[in-house]
């Protein structure tokens, strides 16, 4: 239910709710060399819904590399980013629609493989107090190729409710 520039990645309905230019980024460090960034920049129009662009970049560094014999022979990284374009309207009857392309690249020292995909979203605010909103994430792909091993990104569907008596 993210109503924010962050919504290019929850759900992209969440987009025509912008009233105003917005910028929403982080980093966190976690485990192990490993973090994690997003920076998203949302504009809305009067006319033609909301438009947002987005990166998320998560990175481990300094896994042992060895050869066959397991000497060790240095270190590599594993990264995973995204790039994301949205878009968010508003629909009559309190209902928003959203959409996302993203395009996702993941490399493994050497190794490196691309793959473009979709999510949708929409919301509805049946009553000035309830919102309720629907995202399905990497509906149409993306699949990435790391030498012949194939991976396709699971669709994962979300629901979310905000009940709000006081608004």
């Amino acid at each position: 239910l993210a109503e924010d520039a962050s919504a290019a990645y929850w759900n992209p309905a969440g987009l025509a709710h912008i009233k105003r230019p917005e910028v929403v980024t982080l980093y966190a460090v976690l485990f192990e060399k490993t973090g994690y960034g997003f920076l998203s920049a949302a504009y809305p129009t009067a006319r033609w819904g909301t438009f947002a662009f987005g990166i998320a970049n998560l990175t481990s560094t300094d896994f042992d590399k060895r050869d066959a014999n397991a000497f060790d022979v240095g270190s590599f990284s594993n990264s995973e980013s995204a790039a994301l374009i949205s878009y968010g309207i508003n629909l009559p009857h309190q209902l928003s629609l959203g959409s996302t392309l993203k395009v996702a690249h993941h490399q493994i020292d050497q190794e490196a493989g691309t793959g473009v995909g979709a999510d949708i979203g929409v919301m509805a605010k049946p009553w000035t107090f309830l919102n309720v909103g629907l995202a399905v994430q990497s509906l149409f792909g993306p699949a990435i190729t790391l030498r012949s091993d194939s991976d396709k990104f699971p669709v994962t569907t979300r629901l979310g409710f905000a009940f709000r008596p006081w608004r």
